[in-house]
């Protein structure tokens, strides 16, 4: 969980405070107890790019590094900036995808001079890895082939 008021996720809790989920870090929980921080939090109102603010996601320890570490204390903007390019890469000709790949082994098999019923057979077979391999292990698998 991410604090509310400063973005930290050192030790946070969540509870309900006038009907309304508030999570909070240790450090600002204490600044609630002293009297230094009050509620409700002032909010920043809707971001300029976004329509609907999200206050919770979950990933793991290593992932919340990797995004501290990029995201230079502006984590909104890095995430928007990813989801963004993920997107326009989606939506541009030159996206990859399970049919991509199946298009280039088709490809190569009738250009070695597979018969349509060998191609039919890589094309399975390739087809069966896809949710069982990760992109990553399929890239090690080849990197350290012989091929």
């Amino acid at each position: 969980m991410i604090c509310m008021n400063c973005g930290s996720t050192n030790d946070t809790t969540d509870f309900l405070s006038n009907g309304e989920k508030v999570i909070l870090c240790v450090n600002c929980r204490f600044d609630l107890a002293t009297g230094k921080l009050k509620l409700p939090l002032k909010t920043m109102g809707r971001p300029s790019l976004g329509i609907t603010k999200k206050v919770s996601l979950t990933m793991t320890k290593k992932l919340w590094e990797h995004l501290e570490a990029k995201s230079y204390n502006n984590r909104s903007e890095y995430l928007r900036s990813l989801v963004d390019r993920d997107f326009q890469e989606m939506i541009s000709d030159g996206q990859w995808d399970n049919g991509a790949c199946l298009g280039y082994a088709i490809l190569g098999a009738k250009r070695l001079g597979y018969s349509p019923e060998q191609i039919e057979l890589l094309v399975q077979a390739i087809n069966g890895e896809f949710d069982v391999i990760s992109v990553g292990e399929a890239r090690n698998e080849y990197e350290s082939s012989d091929y």
